[in-house]
């Protein structure tokens, strides 16, 4: 089991090496592996055959062989899945705008409480939970963000609650 990427690079270390190898009978699985703390790590299982030529002729032996630096290209982690049923956990109490409520805007940001009643000052671009602030509206009185839940994008608007006065 490994990382895509560790996996990409293993094969082209193999396959782009000096010395002729070639992989084959390759098989591959996406596997999930959860932490205690809830987050997701996307594995893929793999087996494969690696064959290695050579010759016992001498006329081909390369005395001080240097391997070169083998980097390969970024590749897609087709593995890992657009859409996923695992959500991060919350560790690093980030704000959970979903459960939000906008207090005041002020002019170094935007004064919001979570529904435990911790109260954060964010400013654009800060991180929340899931996501992050994007635009402090103070004509309209409300901030956006944008959160990924899962891989599916959400825009969230919170906008300032006005006080209604009692009738008399």
């Amino acid at each position: 089991m490994a990382d895509f990427d560790d996996l990409i690079k293993l094969i082209y270390a193999i396959e782009e090496s000096k010395q002729l190898k070639k992989i084959e009978d390759v098989e591959l699985s996406n596997n999930i592996k959860v932490d205690s703390d809830g987050t997701p790590h996307f594995l893929v299982t793999y087996k494969f055959r690696a064959k290695v030529y050579f010759s016992n002729d001498d006329r081909f032996y390369v005395k001080n062989q240097k391997e070169n630096a083998i980097i390969p290209n970024p590749a897609y982690d087709f593995f890992y899945p657009l859409i996923r049923n695992e959500i991060p956990p919350n560790i690093d109490k980030l704000l959970d705008v979903q459960t939000a409520q906008l207090l005041a805007l002020i002019p170094d940001g935007a004064f919001l409480v979570d529904a435990s009643g911790n109260t954060y000052l964010l400013w654009e671009g800060d991180k929340v939970y899931l996501g992050y602030l994007t635009n402090i509206d103070y004509q309209n009185t409300k901030v956006n963000f944008v959160l990924n839940k899962g891989g599916i994008i959400e825009n969230v608007t919170l906008k300032l609650e006005k006080e209604k006065k009692p009738s008399k």
